[in-house]
């Protein structure tokens, strides 16, 4: 299935400085959920979520794996409980000694599982495949960095190509952590690049975050930290991409960015939908991350390229606590994400770019309980549901909860990858894909903008097709489309080089449906 993008919303953001605050949807609806399952039980603190690394998948056969710390003995645990339903759970089982694990799953359904070794100088790698309740290899892969240090915070994401882990190293000598990158081939038998430091040298770097592509055709992987000058100064958020060749000797990261607005923010979270068309590759990134300082949390959706940070949109809620948010997968920039406050897990959705919450849903059904932590699955395949976990209780030992949520706005996840190939059940236009576009040929002539969108439209069944662009005064100034056309999602190119800027409307009329949607071109 085509990725479809959202961006004519940053219309708003450029005419405005990227300044104007979140709007607020004020219409009760219910939950719809299953109820809360306890699903394990933890010394552990920290137990599911700290540093926002995946800490649930969900497969496309519905699968469910969850891992969390524990202590025992004294000494820290990672521990897997397992699912295919969602309401039976296997009894938990001790992986390896060690802390911060994190999960990614791949195109086949297997899951990759990295976490932080019991020394705490190195971490653990090892997989399951094949649906197995087994882990492989018998014994974990180590990484073992030469600089002496602590390391923390490991994250993973598995592409069609390679496996990819994240972490911070910490210096203790130097009282510097950074940012580091190994790439794995799917076995986990051999590395397919040395360890990298993705941060800038002198900079307190911590709570990685990676995500790939949805569907797992585009080897476009992206990385987000929280970056400062010194362990005291304010953090902010630093972005970075990696694009891979159809083979694997090829690879290569885009030059660091900051992320806009992102002073005093940490702990990322993010869900990404990438896009390839005539060998360019961007994507549509929903960024949510804690802004303690302020009692606030964040969500920014970015568009990006190989090259960085293209376009950018900021909402903010006001919590009470670190917020610590998690979101799912993205669809038409609108994602499902949970987060804490207070001692309570919400849900949350974010719909064309901006969170609405009417109020904050609340996740946890026992309200007594001090909840935080949270973390949702990433990859569900999921367009209806939500899966949750969570640690609970105020002392040891703490409680691993799980709950099922139906989304409310949806649909908002991939479609079932089992049934990709099902025909659209509605008539729909797409936002254009970039918006704004740019056609001021000096701008473009030293490297900036495209004057090229495209336009995606589905048809449940075939129907004679006009798509045509208007100016503000309703002038026709271009025919995309007058022809018939079979069942199915078609994406059509527009060139906007030598329109005058300005707001224009594209218009699609399939039989009797007829819809209008905006697109801002700037020079």
């Amino acid at each position: 299935m085509k990725a479809k993008q959202n961006f004519f919303r940053r219309r708003m953001a450029i005419e405005t400085q990227f300044g104007y605050s979140m709007l607020y949807f004020l219409i009760a609806f219910p939950i719809l959920a299953g109820e809360s399952i306890r699903i394990g039980y933890t010394n552990h603190w920290d137990a599911t979520a700290y540093s926002n690394g995946r800490r649930m998948v969900r497969t496309a056969d519905d699968r469910r794996v969850v891992v969390y710390q524990d202590i025992l003995a004294g000494q820290p645990v990672v521990v897997c409980v397992q699912s295919h339903d969602g309401v039976t759970w296997s009894s938990p089982s001790v992986v390896a000694p060690g802390a911060f694990p994190a999960l990614a799953v791949n195109d086949e359904n297997w899951i990759y599982l990295v976490w932080r070794l019991e020394d705490g100088q190195g971490l653990g790698l090892r997989y399951s495949k094949d649906g197995a309740w087994t882990w492989e290899p018998s014994l974990p892969i180590p990484i073992r960095p030469e600089d002496a240090g602590a390391c923390q915070f490991p994250v993973i994401e598995a592409t069609a190509k390679a496996v990819h882990v994240v972490w911070q190293q910490k210096n203790l000598s130097a009282s510097i952590a950074k940012i580091c990158y190994q790439r794995f081939d799917k076995k986990l038998s051999g590395t397919l690049t040395p360890i990298l430091t993705l941060s800038a040298d002198k900079r307190e770097a911590s709570f990685p975050i990676i995500a790939g592509d949805l569907e797992f055709q585009q080897d476009f992987v992206h990385l987000l930290w929280s970056e400062s000058p010194t362990p005291t100064a304010q953090p902010y958020l630093v972005y970075r991409n990696l694009s891979e060749s159809a083979g694997t000797s090829y690879w290569g990261f885009n030059s660091p960015a900051t992320v806009p607005q992102s002073t005093g923010k940490s702990h990322p979270s993010i869900s990404v939908r990438n896009i390839a068309f005539n060998g360019n590759l961007w994507a549509d990134i929903i960024l949510a991350c804690a802004d303690a300082a302020n009692g606030r949390m964040a969500i920014a959706c970015l568009q990006v390229d190989t090259s960085g940070i293209k376009g950018f949109n900021l909402d903010s809620l006001s919590v009470g606590t670190n917020a610590m948010p998690s979101v799912d997968d993205v669809y038409r920039m609108s994602c499902a994400m949970v987060w804490q406050n207070e001692g309570h897990i919400f849900y949350g959705q974010t719909r064309d770019e901006h969170l609405m919450t009417i109020p904050p849903l609340r996740v946890c059904s026992d309200q007594s309980a001090f909840c935080r932590h949270p973390n949702v699955g990433y990859k569900t395949f999921r367009r209806d549901s939500i899966d949750v976990v969570w640690t609970a209780g105020e002392q040891p030992p703490y409680q691993v909860m799980y709950r099922r949520l139906a989304k409310q706005y949806g649909p908002v996840a991939i479609e079932d990858k089992r049934n990709q190939a099902a025909l659209p059940k509605d008539f729909d236009l797409s936002p254009n894909y970039p918006n704004p576009v740019w056609s001021g040929a000096a701008f473009l002539a030293q490297g900036g903008g495209n004057p090229t969108t495209f336009i995606v439209y589905s048809l449940p069944q075939p129907s004679h097709v006009e798509l045509k662009v208007y100016d503000v005064l309703g002038h026709e100034v271009r025919m995309l489309v007058n022809d018939q056309k079979p069942a199915g999602r078609h994406r059509v190119q527009f060139n906007g080089e030598g329109l005058p800027a300005g707001l224009y409307f594209y218009r699609l009329r399939a039989g009797e449906f007829v819809t209008t949607r905006k697109m801002l071109i700037v020079r």
